[in-house]
């Protein structure tokens, strides 16, 4: 069953309001700065209880919070 855009479009919103997300902005910008200080990306997922590839998509850029749910963009 293929869905139209609209449709699918209101399922995606509907099951990404039902994810919460790991990090809030504020820890973002912290994950930023360790990284910046040089810690390794492991230890920072490590720390905050999200996968090493969360902390390289954050520091790539393609991370973001949107409506309460953690996406990959690109």
């Amino acid at each position: 069953v293929r869905l139209d855009p609209a449709e699918k479009a209101k399922r995606i919103a509907r099951s990404s309001a039902a994810i919460p997300c790991k990090l809030a902005p504020e820890q973002v910008e912290e994950i930023r700065a360790r990284c910046g200080d040089g810690q390794s990306h492991r230890n920072i997922a490590k720390l905050y209880g999200v996968s090493y590839s969360t902390v390289d998509r954050i520091m790539a850029g393609t991370w973001r919070l949107v409506a309460n749910a953690a996406i990959c963009v690109g």
